[in-house]
């Protein structure tokens, strides 16, 4: 299963996000719109984010400002720019429950990054917590997911499409393709989520409506906590994701000869397993990919 990554993220009890946008022309290249751009920002269940008004001119990028109450909760918001009336853009931000670990403790335990730019680590650490999402089937930090479920008629409901389960956010129980019924606060209390099952039990007596596609699950999902190797493992995988274009192998090589005959394989992503192909990073993630036997 991948995991959409989003166009932006933000972490829970900032003090405030920016939104930002760039127009463009036909070409991809910035342009400014034809007519006044708003936004409208609405959480993973549809209600409305408060946003600020749209600030910049001509092909300057576009700016909103979501406030400090708005980002409370693990979510997932979406943003549509509109122009005319007309939604010609729609972006995506994750507000997430934590980092991998701040820019301090990176280069703190990876002196060769001391000198890095902030922008160039940030790069680099949503880089490797998205590979390790595409490649683990799991996510290192808390993030808000939308699944659809067949429902069962019975009390349980399985399959979710990450393990890691941190509790239902809201639920839907649809009797065609627009009519629906939200579960309660008290309904969402009472729905448990063994986490190493991936699944959703009922356990106010209650069912999942048996259908097709009928039930919509907004759940946070994502470890609470990484443990300490694997974190250091996230250090190392920084710093490769840093280097990996200023290691003066040549990009298509894949192997290399000694000058005494002997040749050598080079350990390429995505071969063989290998994530980085640097074996104490590969060995790590791998021992913490999604723990369940089979995955749908």
């Amino acid at each position: 299963m991948r995991y959409p990554l989003p166009d932006l993220r933000v972490v829970r009890g900032a003090d405030s996000f920016t939104l930002a946008h760039q127009f463009t022309d036909a070409d991809g290249e910035p342009a400014a719109p034809s007519a006044t751009a708003t936004v409208v920002v609405t959480r993973s269940d549809g209600t409305a984010v408060t946003s600020a008004a749209v600030g910049g001119t001509g092909t300057a990028v576009r700016t909103s400002v979501i406030a400090a109450a708005e980002l409370t909760v693990v979510d997932r918001f979406s943003a549509a720019w509109t122009v005319s009336g007309s939604v010609v853009a729609v972006d995506t931000i994750d507000v997430v429950g934590g980092v991998i670990g701040s820019l301090t403790a990176i280069k703190a335990a990876e002196a060769s990054l001391a000198a890095e730019t902030d922008p160039v680590l940030l790069r680099a650490r949503r880089a490797a917590e998205d590979r390790f999402i595409s490649t683990q089937g799991r996510s290192p930090v808390q993030r808000l997911y939308v699944q659809r479920f067949d429902g069962t008629g019975r009390t349980h409901l399985n399959y979710a499409h990450f393990p890691d389960l941190g509790g239902v956010r809201w639920a839907r129980i649809y009797s065609d393709a627009t009519t629906y019924t939200t579960l309660t606060a008290a309904e969402l209390s009472a729905v448990h989520t063994p986490d190493t099952m991936a699944k959703f039990d009922r356990l106010d007596g209650n069912v999942w409506a048996y259908g097709r596609q009928n039930i919509e699950i907004g759940y946070v999902m994502g470890l609470a906590d990484l443990p300490t190797g694997l974190r250091e493992a996230f250090f190392g995988a920084i710093r490769a994701e840093v280097v990996r274009t200023n290691t003066g192998i040549p990009d298509k090589a894949v192997g290399f000869g000694s000058i005494d005959g002997f040749n050598f394989q080079i350990a390429t992503p995505g071969q063989r397993g290998a994530i980085y192909g640097i074996a104490d990073i590969d060995d790590v993630f791998n021992k913490h990919r999604d723990p369940r036997p089979m995955v749908g």
